[in-house]
């Protein structure tokens, strides 16, 4: 067994433990193993804590995380609130603007559901948008498309616990949704 030398300590021959027993020594090898694991220890919990600190789950709940994991991922976004109080974020993705709105709420808060949502003014194509509508819904799985008003909305509904979802998988939804939208207009 060849020791290390630790310049502060004085070099103490100890045999290898048996194994599950533990050493008797102090000094020499076993103290650096033990500087260097509660080191490593420290660093892992330092970056774990980190980590946590920077992807906090995205939840309905708060609306700030939904804005925060857009941002990360270098989408812009903005939450406001309608005339009502609810709240929204608005965002936008490839050439589409989104809104994101929050239900299932308890007095507008407490929400545990979200819904992405695209409109588009279908005022001089009301016919093509109703026949892209009904082949829209036919269609497709994930995403589904209403009329309201000479416009075209598309909505999908992301449902959440109280443990939301991690940031990664929220983005993989909102492109998701994203990737739908535009796949509507190129129909169109």
């Amino acid at each position: 067994m060849t020791l290390t030398r630790l310049a502060d300590e004085p070099a103490l021959l100890c045999q290898p433990p048996p194994p599950m027993v533990q050493p008797n020594c102090l000094g020499g090898e076993m103290v650096g193993l033990a500087r260097k694991s509660l080191f490593g220890a420290a660093a892992l919990a330092a970056l774990f804590a980190f980590s946590t600190a920077i992807a906090a789950p995205v939840t309905a709940s708060d609306p700030d995380t939904v804005v925060a994991a857009l941002q990360n991922s270098g989408y812009k976004a903005k939450l406001t609130t309608d005339k009502d109080g609810d709240a929204w974020v608005e965002t936008a993705s490839e050439g589409n603007d989104i809104r994101i709105a929050f239900l299932s709420c308890n007095n507008k808060k407490s929400c545990t559901q979200l819904e992405f949502l695209a409109f588009w003014d279908c005022d001089k194509e009301v016919k093509r948008c109703e026949a892209l509508n009904n082949t829209w819904n036919s269609e497709e799985v994930f995403s589904h498309t209403i009329m309201i008003d000479n416009k075209i909305a598309m909505y999908r509904h992301l449902l959440l616990d109280e443990g939301g979802a991690s940031e990664a998988l929220f983005i993989k939804n909102f492109e998701f949704f994203s990737r739908d939208a535009a796949g509507l207009m190129d129909k169109f």
